[in-house]
């Protein structure tokens, strides 16, 4: 019992200060705003792709006009999916302030979270 309480301190002393690391405190918050902003607007993806497809997809495609917006369901939600995946990665590494932002960039910046180009 006595090393289970020594091991939880000694791993929420780490945590404290990983986390709120006088430099690194910008950029840990950065990553956090950013994970749980990406998980909060991943559905709206695929609607945001039916509507509005990408220009490629309408330039590029024969008859484009038409199956862009067929694609369009198909690209949003791949779209959706990485970007929960990246936000849960964002949220377990934002502790470990060394690790940049992964998400995408958010269509609406809420949180005023900062991405980096990668």
């Amino acid at each position: 019992m006595r090393r289970l309480a020594k091991g939880f301190s000694m791993g929420l002393a780490l945590c404290l200060t990983v986390l709120w690391a006088n430099p690194a405190e910008a950029n840990g918050w950065n990553n956090l705003k950013a994970g749980v902003q990406g998980i909060i607007q991943f559905p709206a993806d695929p609607v945001i792709h039916i509507f509005t497809p990408p220009e490629d997809f309408i330039d590029e495609l024969p008859a484009g006009r038409y199956t862009a917006h067929l694609l369009g369901i198909f690209s949003g939600t791949l779209l959706a999916v990485y970007r929960v995946g990246m936000g849960a990665t964002d949220i377990v590494l934002a502790p470990f302030w060394v690790f940049p932002t992964m998400s995408p960039e958010a269509r609406w910046n809420w949180f005023d979270a900062e991405y980096e180009d990668l």
